[in-house]
């Protein structure tokens, strides 16, 4: 009797301390999840600050050059060609928006020339090409 009294109390200890070393090794697991995420948290901060300071130098170039800098040249066919340097564009997967504000990046008034009838567009792997027909 007593011999089954020890040997139950000896396995009641090991699954104590089984159950220490679970709870110990959870909370290690647990203390290592919030320090992955800590740096994480860390490193992405630092990434957005040095996207914001680029971003900031960025637009200070730009504030500091005139608006259009990229002169109009003749192109194929003695068209007027001309590059711009400053547009937006927002794109996915499958879809890349451009917009050109025409008052600003060609010259004032410009817009008044455009109609949906007047652009073309062509689109390539790496260009994309945009004719305006009919602007002075």
């Amino acid at each position: 009797s007593s011999g089954r009294e020890g040997a139950a109390d000896e396995l009641e200890r090991e699954v104590e301390a089984d159950g220490r070393q679970l709870a110990l090794a959870r909370r290690e697991g647990e203390e290592d999840e919030a320090r992955r995420k800590r740096q994480m948290a860390e490193l992405e901060k630092e990434r957005q600050k040095r996207l914001s300071q680029e971003e900031e130098a960025r637009l200070k170039v730009l504030a500091e050059l005139e608006r259009s800098q990229m002169p109009a040249v003749c192109g194929e066919g003695g068209l007027l060609q001309k590059t711009i340097e400053h547009y937006t564009f927002a794109d996915s997967e499958d879809v890349a928006t451009i917009a050109i504000e025409l008052d600003k990046d060609l010259f004032e008034g410009a817009g008044q020339f455009i109609s949906e009838q007047s652009v073309e567009v062509s689109a390539k792997d790496t260009e994309v090409t945009i004719l305006l027909h009919g602007v002075p």
